[in-house]
C-alpha cells in the first residue's frame, strides 16, 4: 500500500496538491496489480474559483521487490478521472459565513452560488520511481513521477487534458511475501 502526497502541474502550468492511496497485490515475484485512487485541489486560481480531480485507475506494475534497499518500480494504469471546478461569485463569501454560521443554506442557494461544474474521462497515468526500504514492512518512496492523460473538456476554462504528477510518500508491506 502506498500512501502518497502528490503535487501536480496540470496542462497550462497550474499547480495542484492532493494525495492518493494505492494499493498493490502481488502477481509474481516482480509484477503486481495497482489500483490508484487520489485527488489534488488546484491552487493560485482567480477570484473565488476553485477547482480539482479525482482519480481511480488500475493496471500493471512492476517492481523488483524489497530484498534490496532501493526498489525501482514502472507501472501503466488505467481508469477515469473526475475534474471539477466552482466560481462563487460575489455571493460565495456571505453562504461561507452564514454556513460556518450554523444558518440553514438550502442546495438550490448553494448550487446557484457556487455554479459547480464536473466532467468525466477516460483517464491513463504512465510513471516510475524508487524507493528506499527502511524496514522488513515499511519503504519511503523517495521519487514517483508519473505523466496523466485525461480525455474530459476542459471544465470552467481549465484544461486538464494531461499533467505531471510528482508524488513521495510512504509504503506499508502489508502480508508475509
Amino acid at each position: 500500500m502506498d500512501l502518497t502526497v502528490s503535487p501536480e502541474v496540470l496542462a497550462g502550468g497550474l499547480a495542484c496538491i492532493g494525495g492518493a492511496a494505492t494499493p498493490a497485490f502481488r502477481l509474481s515475484r516482480s509484477w503486481q496489480l495497482a489500483a490508484d485512487v487520489g485527488g489534488c485541489k488546484a491552487l493560485g486560481l482567480p477570484g473565488v474559483l476553485s477547482a480539482g480531480t479525482i482519480h481511480y485507475r488500475i493496471g500493471p506494475r512492476w517492481s523488483e521487490g524489497w530484498n534490496h534497499a532501493l526498489t525501482p518500480h514502472a507501472q501503466l494504469l488505467a481508469g477515469g478521472a473526475k475534474l471539477s471546478a466552482a466560481d462563487g461569485g460575489p455571493e460565495k463569501d456571505k453562504l461561507l459565513r452564514d454556513i460556518r454560521s450554523g444558518m440553514f443554506a438550502p442546495a438550490s442557494r448553494r448550487d446557484a452560488v457556487l455554479d459547480p461544474q464536473a466532467a468525466n474521462g477516460f483517464s491513463i497515468a504512465a510513471g516510475a520511481g524508487l524507493a528506499l526500504r527502511l524496514t522488513p514492512a515499511l519503504a519511503l518512496r523517495l521519487v514517483n513521477i508519473e505523466y496523466t492523460r485525461n480525455w474530459a473538456p476542459p471544465v470552467a476554462g481549465i484544461d486538464y487534458s494531461h499533467s505531471l504528477r510528482f508524488s513521495p510518500g510512504l509504503l506499508v508491506k502489508m502480508g508475509t511475501w
